[in-house]
């Protein structure tokens, strides 16, 4: 009778240890109903940023949560980690940025969480950037974090990337997004994309000392001599933007920029991370052109 009740008494210890450990186990005890898990309660969430190549497990999450480190060690990258949380008026949610520097070479960077509302459709989101301009960022969409458990979330991260179409040539007076079109590379197909591309075209080649994007565009180019995809997409006011009209083949000069949504970051981080400008003029890259042509 003396073993029976230890062997109770270790089932019971058993079922305290690893009921409800982890969002994909057996989780003994757990509410009948599954509502119940999704009460917006806090819970603890293990966030796992995924570089390029690299491949997370909870195990390797778990050894690499001490992985940290200040800027005083560090300094070479920063990496920002979105996560939902309660606003102050406790009924609806909003984006905790916690910030980490880390070094480039790694390629796994842990964090656990306690205080994600327990609910489905969560969203986790991820940028690294060194010297103010994005290295990677990802996003995991719709993740469901219950209540009395923990939730691992794997964050897969890609490096900023675009699709261009632009025609060559280009007859003059044609509607800018009938010729010229950009899709920048993005985690998923959420409405609200994290990372922008727009396109900006101008007659006159902007060069390393007038700088990279708008500022350099318009150093160059008058009214009627440079464009910008974005506006053309973005705004009623631009969207029947029209390309100037040439009398002979004339060089039309375009440069890529890609900006992340400054909602994926922390204000005091906005004005620290740059776009990237493709190709960058302030290394010294020359602009590529295509030929505006004048019809008949």
């Amino acid at each position: 009778m003396r073993y029976i009740t230890y062997l109770a008494a270790l089932a019971v210890l058993l079922t305290g240890c690893f009921g409800g450990f982890g969002a994909s186990g057996p989780g003994a005890g757990k509410p009948q109903q599954p509502d119940d898990l999704f009460t917006g309660e806090p819970t603890e969430v293990v966030v796992t940023v995924v570089s390029p190549g690299a491949a997370a497990t909870p195990v390797q999450a778990f050894s690499l949560m001490a992985a940290e480190v200040g800027p005083e060690q560090h300094e070479q990258q920063v990496l920002i980690i979105g996560t939902p949380i309660r606003n102050e008026a406790g009924h609806a949610y909003t984006t905790k940025f916690t910030t980490m520097y880390v070094d480039p070479t790694e390629t796994l960077v842990s964090r656990a969480f306690n205080d994600v509302p327990a609910d489905r459709g969560l969203d986790f989101t991820a940028i690294r950037y060194a010297d103010g301009l994005v290295v990677e960022f990802g996003r995991a969409s719709d993740i469901e974090a219950p209540a009395g458990m923990t939730t691992f979330v794997d964050v897969p991260m890609l490096e900023p990337g675009y699709d261009i179409e632009i025609a060559n040539p280009i007859p003059s007076g044609a509607k800018v997004l009938d010729y010229v079109a950009i899709t920048a590379h993005n985690p998923d197909d959420n409405e609200v994309p994290m990372l922008y591309g727009a396109v900006l075209l101008g007659l006159n080649e902007w060069t390393q000392e007038h700088g990279n994007g708008v500022g350099g565009l318009w150093d160059v180019n008058l009214t009627g001599e440079g464009w910008i995809t974005e506006l053309a997409a973005t705004s009623k006011v631009y969207e029947e933007i029209f390309f100037a009209k040439v009398s002979e083949p004339t060089p039309l000069y375009y440069q890529v920029r890609l900006c992340v949504g400054r909602g994926f970051l922390p204000q005091e981080h906005q004005e620290l991370v740059r776009c990237t400008y493709v190709p960058d003029v302030e290394a010294g890259e020359r602009l590529p052109h295509v030929m505006l042509v004048p019809t008949n």
